[in-house]
């Protein structure tokens, strides 16, 4: 197809075909287990005060996805204790597409990593209780 994103090779990358995903915001299907993309809508009420004329997505909420992320993966039981570890790389903006990665690392660690289809967002640690 013309249309794909195709480099001088004729090749289609990785990294153009999630772009392409991610500016279309196509949902990886649940049954793979692979993260979902997303987007922050531009509506949502914690955007217009934040940084007004260009918001960003607060990084508290942020970390907020990523738990809610978390307990739609290994249950709603889960309860976030805290986070040890947490870099913000770069701000997230409304509309930009995202999807967010976990491994559990210990029975009571999870890593996640944000990431848009062009660079990584944020990463760190959570520490969390009751998730099997």
């Amino acid at each position: 197809m013309p249309s794909l994103p195709r480099n001088r090779a004729g090749k289609l990358t990785r990294e153009s075909l999630s772009e392409l995903i991610a500016r279309h915001g196509q949902a990886t299907a649940p049954a793979d287990g692979l993260p979902r993309w997303q987007r922050v809508p531009h509506t949502h009420p914690a955007l217009p005060n934040h940084f007004p004329g260009d918001p960003i997505v607060p990084g508290v909420w942020l970390l907020s996805l990523v738990e809610d992320a978390a307990r739609e993966r290994f249950g709603g039981t889960l309860r976030l204790r805290g986070v040890p570890e947490a870099r913000f790389r770069r701000i997230l903006r409304p509309g930009e597409a995202y999807r967010i990665e976990l491994t559990r690392v210990a029975g009571d660690r999870l890593e996640f990593v944000v990431e848009s289809a062009r660079a990584r967002i944020a990463d760190g640690t959570l520490i969390v209780q009751g998730a099997p």
